[in-house]
């Protein structure tokens, strides 16, 4: 299960108020189903919001991790 820590949003909350943070927490320690939440978030992002933290959070993935793979498929 999915557990953010220093940030003010929950799993459950909208990933438009998970920040960038919430986004690389999701990446590297989510499940499947936290991905297809983020992959569902982007398509209905009209503000870009979400696609941007994306990118961002991305950036800060480290090659070999587990994250980084599953980023590179956003």
């Amino acid at each position: 299960m999915l557990r953010f820590r220093n940030i003010n949003a929950k799993p459950s909350d909208p990933v438009e108020q998970w920040g960038v943070e919430g986004i690389l927490c999701a990446f590297e320690r989510g499940s499947v189903d936290d991905w297809r939440k983020i992959w569902k978030s982007i398509y209905v992002d009209k503000s870009k919001i979400v696609t941007e933290n994306v990118k961002e959070a991305v950036e800060m993935l480290n090659e070999g991790d587990l994250g980084y793979a599953i980023s590179r498929l956003f």
